[in-house]
């Protein structure tokens, strides 16, 4: 006896079947294969993103250093150019400490300030008021920088950030006559024996005088050079 033939698909139909199971796997592969790719491609992209952000942040680290120690030693250098008064004297440091803030912002700026005018205090032989004045001057330039850049939350200065510039400088400058001069009556009334009230106050007010000089000429020139410098 003859077998019969069981019925089945049609030969095209397995055919078109089985081309398109075979197209299907290709897409799918296909579509793997790419999304690999462009994952590689994308971690690849951020690797290098890191790499040059964390360059960067090292190249400019190391230059506001630098920058900081250049304004340090003019910081100290500036303290031996002063007209001596009765009973203070008058100096561009102040102006120097300004600028501090100015070019390197409040963290720097407070840094290259103290430093440099703490140096000059230990070379003049003022004994241990080296760490008041590191605190002193250290704050001229950081009040100058916290309203000049951390007000506004910036990185750098621009001409229309003008009118922060002045007020920081204003304001810098002058937090530095208020705790020269708390200082100095904390030092004349509480730790100098045998000193008349009416000598106090006469001192106090040359040395306002003397303060109050140096604090204008530091926010009138301050930001001139400033604005030259950049």
């Amino acid at each position: 006896m003859k077998r019969r033939n069981r019925p089945g698909l049609p030969t095209g139909m397995v055919k078109n079947l089985q081309s398109g199971s075979l197209r299907h796997a290709r897409l799918c592969y296909n579509a793997v294969h790419h999304q690999k790719e462009r994952r590689a491609s994308a971690h690849a992209a951020h690797k290098r993103e890191v790499f040059i952000m964390a360059h960067t942040t090292r190249e400019q680290h190391t230059r506001m250093l630098c920058t900081a120690g250049l304004m340090a030693a003019l910081a100290c250098v500036s303290n031996f150019i002063s007209i001596a008064t009765p009973a203070s004297r008058i100096h561009i440091g102040n102006a120097v400490c300004v600028l501090c803030g100015l070019i390197l912002g409040p963290a720097y700026g407070f840094f290259a300030a103290g430093v440099g005018n703490a140096i000059f205090d230990i070379i003049g032989g003022y004994g241990m008021e080296f760490i008041i004045t590191f605190i002193n001057k250290g704050a001229i330039a950081l009040v100058t920088g916290l309203i000049a850049y951390k007000a506004a939350s910036k990185e750098t200065l621009e001409k229309k950030d003008h009118a922060r510039i002045i007020v920081g400088s204003v304001l810098g400058a002058l937090t530095y006559t208020a705790l020269y001069l708390l200082k100095s009556y904390i030092k004349l009334r509480f730790t100098t024996a045998g000193v008349d009230p009416v000598a106090i106050q006469a001192t106090m007010l040359s040395k306002a005088a003397s303060s109050l000089f140096n604090a204008a000429f530091a926010f009138v020139v301050a930001p001139i050079f400033f604005n030259v410098l950049r």
